[in-house]
C-alpha cells in the first residue's frame, strides 16, 4: 500500500525534542509523581532527509541535479524524486546516500545508482527502465510529462497483473510532489515487499570471479544439493546452509588439464554423474572424457568408462544414457549402460557429418529426447527405447534461436530463445512453455511465452523433482582491465595483473600525460562512463557519463572533452548518427556533427591537437579520413583507402604524435602506413598474422600492438614498421586484445576477454 502525505515543506519543531548540540531544558522536576520521565532525541537541523530553505530548496535526499546547482525548475524535477521514491520502494534502499547534504548533492550530481534488479531481482526488467529514465540527471533525456511516465508504469502493470486493477499506478499521474521529509520517515521503518509480483524467487549459489568461473551445476532431485563444478575443480554444496564440500580428485586425474561437467543426479539425490572433460572447450565431447559417479557425501568418484560424455539416469535410476564416436561435429551415437557403467547398448546414431546431443529421459522412463545436428542446423527429436522410431518435435525452424531447454516433471518443455536486443551490455532471453505428445511429435498445446520469467540467458538448466525448484548457470563473458610493464624495446610484458579489480565490463581508453592514472570505460554502473585511476590505487573517480553511444568515444588532445557518437551499441544501427561533444568531468552532450554509421573518431596526443573522424563513402568502397575539430565539426579531409565493400572488418587508428595514419583493411590485411606529413603510403608485410582483430600504435609511433586470432587462441604482438613482430602475451579464446600504451611507453593497459559464470536458484516459478 502506498500512502500520500503531503506537508509541504515542513519545518522541525523543537516541542518536546532536544536538538542536537543545543543546550536542553530539563522539565521533569515540575512534572506529576506519575508522568513517564522520558527524553525525545529530533533530527539535526542539517540532516539531509529534512526540507531546508536557501538557494536550493527541498529535501537533500530527494532533489534533483538542477535543484542542487540552483538552476530553473520545471514539472520535470518532480519525476527525477517522484523516481527516487520509486527506486526506494522496490530496493529497500536509497539511490544516493552521505552523511551531509554536500555529500549528498555531490552523490546525486556524478554517481550512478546500482541498477535497480542487481538490487531486487524479482523486479520486472521494465520498470528497471522507466526508474532508470525516471532518474536521469539531464532532464532532456529524462521523462518529459507525468502522463508518459504513468502510461509506461500502466503497461508494466498489465505484463504483472492483467487482470488485477492496477489502481496503484495512478500514484505516477495522480499525484506528482510527495511528501519527501515523510518519505525517509517512512522509507526508514518499512522496506516495500514486492512478495506480491509474479516474477520468481532467484538466489545466487556461488560468487566465483571469472578467474575461476563456475563451468556447470545441478540440483539434487530432492532439491537439498547443488553439485557444481568450476576451473579447480569438483564440489557439493548444501544449498539451506551454505556449507560446501570439496570433491578429492580422483588420483588418475591429479596431472590431467581439464575441466569437470555435471551431468545428472541419480533419483535418491545422493549420488550424481560427473564427466571429466578432455580440454577446456565449452562444448564437450566424448574424445578423451571420461564418466564418473560421486557420492554427495564425499570420498573420490568412482569411473564408470572411457571415452564416452554422460548426460542423464532414468527415472528409476537403473540406466544412463551417454554419446560416443565422435564426428566431424561431435558425438555421433547415443548408447545406454546401467548404473555400474556396464551392460551398455546402443540406441541411435547418424553419419560423419551429424551430431546427437542433449539427451534427456521422458517422465516414464520409456522415450529419450535429444538434439541431432546436421546440415540442416538442429532438430529436437524423441525416440522410442523399445521400438527405436524417432519422431520430430522441433525442426531447424524452430530451434534456430533456441538457448537452452529444460523438461518440467508435468512433461512441459520450457525453452530460452537469445533476444538481439542487449542490456547493460548482457545477452537477454525470452522464455516459451510448450507440451508435446513425445509418442507423436505433435505439439498439445500452443507455445506461450512466460513472461514472468527473467530475461537472463539460463544455460545447463536442473529441475528438481517436485518442479518447484530449478538451478541454472548464469554465463556473462565482458572485456576487463589488465596492467602490464613494458620493455626491451616493446618486445617483453612483465607484471601482468588485473588493473580494475571488478566483475564489470572494463575497456581501457587513455592516459593522463604524465602516465600515472589511467582512464577506462566501463558499464558498472549501468551507462558507459569514463573513469580516471591512480596506477598506484585500486579505486576509480567517476567522470563524464556518455547518453547512448553508438561507436567507442576518443578523448580531445587537450583532455577536456570526450567526442562520441550517439545511438546505441547494439541498437538497429541508423543511417547517420550526430557526434557529440561532452566534458571529461561530465554535463550535458552538444551536437559537433552528423556520421554516417560505421564510422570512427580518433584523436592524437599533445603537442599535437588533430582529431580525425574515419567515413566509409556512400558505395563503401572507400573509407574517407576527415579532420574533427570538437567546437568546429567537421573539416578538410586528409586521406583515402580502398575498402571491400562485401568486408566490415576494416579498422584504422592515428599515431599519437598526430602524424601517421595506421589502416587495415580486412583482418588478413593489407596493412598501411600513410604519412600526412609528405601524404606517402607504404605497405607493412603481415608474415606471421592472417587474422588480425585489433590495432594500436606505439607511444613512440614506430610500430603497432596488434592481435591475431587463429585456431582457438589470441595472440597479442608487436609489429613494427618493417613487419617484424614479438609476441606479447597469448591465450586461449577471446576474439581481440586492444591496448593502450602510456605516454612515457614504461605501461600497456590491456583489453581481455573474460567469461565469468555462476550458479543460481529460482523458485516459485
Amino acid at each position: 500500500q502506498a500512502k500520500i502525505l503531503d506537508f509541504g515543506l515542513a519545518k522541525l519543531s523543537l516541542t518536546g525534542a532536544t536538538i542536537a548540540g543545543s543546550p536542553a531544558t530539563d522539565h521533569r522536576e515540575n512534572d506529576g509523581p506519575h508522568e513517564p520521565k522520558y527524553e525525545t532525541e529530533g533530527l539535526p537541523a542539517s540532516s539531509p532527509f529534512l526540507s531546508r530553505t536557501g538557494v536550493a530548496m527541498g529535501t537533500a535526499g530527494y532533489m534533483s541535479p538542477e535543484q542542487v546547482r540552483g538552476e530553473k525548475l520545471d514539472a520535470r524535477t518532480d519525476l527525477f524524486s517522484f523516481g527516487l521514491v520509486l527506486y526506494e520502494m522496490t530496493t529497500g534502499q536509497r539511490a544516493f546516500t552521505g552523511d551531509t547534504s554536500p555529500v549528498l548533492q555531490e552523490a546525486i550530481l556524478k554517481q550512478i545508482p546500482a541498477p535497480v534488479r542487481d538490487l531486487n531481482r524479482a523486479i520486472p526488467p521494465k520498470l528497471e527502465r522507466i526508474i532508470t529514465r525516471a532518474i536521469e540527471k539531464d532532464r532532456n533525456t529524462r521523462y518529459q510529462t507525468a502522463a508518459e511516465l504513468r502510461a509506461d508504469l500502466e503497461a508494466v502493470k498489465q505484463d504483472m497483473h492483467p487482470r488485477r486493477s492496477v489502481a496503484w499506478l495512478t500514484l505516477a499521474g495522480g499525484i506528482l510532489v510527495i511528501s519527501l521529509a515523510i518519505a525517509f520517515f517512512w522509507f526508514s521503518r518499512h522496506k516495500l515487499s514486492v512478495a506480491d509480483l509474479p516474477e520468481p524467487k532467484l538466489r545466487q549459489l556461488t560468487i566465483n570471479s571469472f578467474e575461476n568461473r563456475v563451468t556447470g551445476g545441478a540440483i539434487s532431485p530432492d532439491g537439498k544439493y547443488l553439485a557444481y563444478a568450476d576451473t579447480k575443480g569438483l564440489y557439493v554444496k548444501l544449498i539451506e546452509s551454505g556449507e560446501t564440500h570439496f570433491i578429492p580428485q580422483p588420483e588418475s586425474l591429479q596431472n590431467r588439464q581439464g575441466n569437470w561437467a555435471l551431468a545428472s543426479w541419480f533419483p535418491d539425490s545422493a549420488h550424481f554423474l560427473a564427466n571429466a572433460i578432455g580440454g577446456l572447450s565449452d562444448a564437450p565431447d566424448s574424445q578423451g572424457s571420461s564418466v564418473w559417479i560421486a557420492s554427495a557425501f564425499g570420498g573420490a568418484p568412482r569411473k564408470l568408462r572411457d571415452d564416452a560424455l554422460a548426460y542423464s539416469v532414468s527415472p528409476d535410476g537403473s540406466m544412463i544414457s551417454f554419446s560416443t564416436n565422435k564426428g566431424h561435429l561431435g558425438d555421433r551415437e547415443i548408447w545406454l549402460m546401467d548404473a555400474n557403467g556396464e551392460h551398455t547398448r546402443k540406441l541411435f546414431e547418424v553419419d560423419e557429418d551429424g551430431a546427437l546431443w542433449a539427451i534427456s529421459w521422458s517422465p516414464d522412463g520409456q522415450r529419450l529426447t535429444y538434439v541431432k545436428t546436421d546440415a540442416t542446423g538442429d532438430s529436437l527429436l524423441s525416440g522410442d527405447l523399445s521400438s527405436g522410431s524417432v519422431v520430430t518435435l522441433m525442426p531447424p525452424s524452430e530451434l534456430k534461436n533456441m538457448n537452452d531447454f529444460v523438461w518440467l516433471p508435468d512433461g512441459q518443455l520450457v525453452y530460452s530463445i537469445s533476444e538481439p536486443e542487449y542490456k547493460r551490455n548482457r545477452q537477454t532471453c525470452k522464455y516459451w512453455q510448450e507440451r508435446f505428445d513425445t509418442s507423436t511429435g505433435r505439439p498439445v498445446e500452443k507455445p506461450r511465452q512466460l513472461k514472468n520469467w527473467p530475461q537472463v540467458c539460463m544455460h545447463s538448466p536442473f529441475v528438481t523433482k517436485d518442479g518447484k525448484r530449478l538451478a541454472f548457470l548464469e554465463r556473462e563473458g565482458h572485456p576487463t582491465v589488465n596492467l602490464a610493464d613494458i620493455a626491451v624495446g616493446n618486445r617483453q610484458v612483465r607484471n601482468l595483473r588485473h588493473f580494475t579489480l571488478s566483475e564489470s565490463s572494463d575497456m581501457p581508453w587513455s592516459w593522463t600525460p604524465d602516465s600515472k592514472n589511467l582512464f577506462f570505460m566501463s558499464y558498472r554502473n549501468g551507462p558507459l562512463t569514463l573513469y580516471r585511476q591512480p596506477l598506484d590505487q585500486d579505486s576509480a573517480e567517476q567522470l563524464a557519463t556518455l547518453p547512448d553511444p553508438s561507436h567507442y568515444p576518443t578523448l580531445t588532445p587537450d583532455q577536456k572533452w570526450i567526442l562520441f557518437m550517439k545511438g546505441g551499441f547494439f541498437q538497429a544501427p541508423p543511417v547517420q548518427h550526430p557526434i557529440m561533444r561532452i566534458p571529461v568531468n561530465g554535463g550535458s552532450p552538444v551536437q559537433v556533427s552528423i556520421a554516417k554509421n560505421s564510422s570512427a573518431l580518433m584523436c592524437a596526443r599533445p603537442p599535437s591537437n588533430l582529431c580525425l573522424i574515419a567515413e566509409p563513402a556512400d558505395d563503401h568502397k572507400e573509407l574517407v579520413l576527415f579532420v574533427l575539430d570538437a567546437f568546429k565539426g567537421r573539416g578538410a579531409e586528409v586521406a583515402r583507402f580502398g575498402l571491400d565493400p562485401n568486408d566490415d572488418g576494416w579498422q584504422t587508428d592515428l599515431s599519437p604524435n598526430g602524424s601517421q595514419i595506421a589502416f587495415l583493411r580486412g583482418p588478413a590485411g593489407p596493412l598501411s602506413v600513410f604519412s600526412l606529413r609528405d601524404h606517402s603510403t607504404r605497405e607493412i608485410p603481415l608474415k606471421s598474422s592472417s587474422n588480425l582483430k585489433t590495432l594500436n600504435w606505439s607511444s613512440n609511433n614506430d610500430g603497432l600492438f596488434v592481435s591475431d586470432h587463429a585456431q582457438g587462441n589470441t595472440r597479442l604482438l608487436h609489429l613494427n614498421l618493417h613487419g617484424e613482430s614479438s609476441v606479447l602475451e597469448e591465450r586461449s579464446g577471446g576474439e581481440g586484445t586492444g591496448v593502450s600504451q602510456s605516454p612515457d611507453g614504461r605501461h600497456l593497459a590491456i583489453s581481455t576477454w573474460t567469461l565469468s559464470g555462476n550458479m543460481w536458484l529460482m523458485e516459485d516459478f
